[in-house]
């Protein structure tokens, strides 16, 4: 609450400023309106009212982006409100963090991107949080402006491709209790959220007969036996090198991935590993998804 009346800054502090910037001026926008004496004004339930609104503004993006994407869906609104309530967002909607912030000025960046030229838009989305800037690539790739230009794949990838390695070996906040370190498990963590937003087709026994299909016919040539084998090898490196576990992360029971790791991963050392098929699987349907 400090950062909406006030010039002092905690160094310890570990989040982006976007958010204490955002709630600074809805604060006094507030109260030059006559909503409220400013201190009063600067609450926690009202600040916690900051990303409400974010939440409700990602809702309205959604919508433009599905009927963007897919004029003909009918649904579009039920795709919105799907994605409203995809658990992370719901839960952070709540709360006064960077994640709804985060989340709105990516899906705006996108929405632009598509509709007018990201180039000229300046984005400011990794003012929130540090991974919000690994969208950039994302949007980048397939923004019309860039896909479409006469530059060759390297030249459109080289740019955000250079930001995203720029947030990778970046670390904000407390410098003595954040080191900048490799953790490519978080792309196995990322697939596994990202799959739930199939719902649940993912449990149709269909869904385990093409992911086995599929592997079959790769098998069956030696480049794809080739190909596989080094999915499976690079998933177990990645599992057993590079899952590092912060002694925060440990010690902080505010975050979910605080029980993950206390009441399954580090019961026993082989427990990180058994998660190895739903990786490969989810990461096969990720892949087919987005073909």
């Amino acid at each position: 609450m400090l950062a909406c009346f006030s010039d002092e800054w905690d160094p310890k502090i570990t989040t982006f400023p976007g958010v204490y910037l955002v709630a600074t001026l809805y604060a006094h926008g507030a109260a030059l309106l006559g909503w409220g004496e400013g201190a009063t004004f600067c609450s926690l339930p009202v600040l916690r009212s900051v990303n409400v609104l974010f939440a409700l503004g990602n809702v309205v993006l959604c919508v433009l982006l599905r009927r963007h994407v897919a004029p003909q869906d009918p649904h579009a609104q039920l795709h919105a409100l799907r994605v409203a309530l995809f658990p992370p967002h719901f839960f952070f909607a709540f709360l006064f963090y960077t994640d709804g912030g985060a989340t709105f000025f990516v899906l705006l960046m996108l929405l632009l991107a598509e509709r007018v030229d990201l180039l000229q838009f300046p984005p400011n989305r990794g003012s929130f949080a540090l991974s919000a800037l690994t969208w950039k690539g994302f949007v980048g790739a397939d923004c019309p402006s860039i896909r479409d230009s006469k530059a060759t794949a390297l030249d459109r990838c080289t740019g955000s491709r250079s930001s995203s390695l720029c947030a990778a070996l970046s670390c904000v906040g407390d410098k003595s209790n954040h080191e900048v370190t490799f953790h490519g498990a978080q792309v196995l963590y990322f697939i596994i959220m990202a799959v739930t937003g199939f719902g649940l087709s993912l449990c149709m026994p269909s869904q385990l007969h093409q992911f086995v299909e599929s592997v079959r016919r790769s098998g069956s040539s030696s480049k794809g036996m080739l190909f596989v084998i080094s999915v499976i090898t690079a998933t177990l490196v990645t599992i057993w090198c590079f899952s590092p576990v912060h002694q925060f992360m440990l010690a902080d029971n505010r975050h979910y991935t605080f029980y993950v790791w206390r009441k399954f991963f580090l019961k026993h050392t082989a427990a990180k590993f058994l998660l190895a098929p739903l990786y490969l699987f989810f990461g096969w349907r990720c892949c087919v998804e987005l073909r």
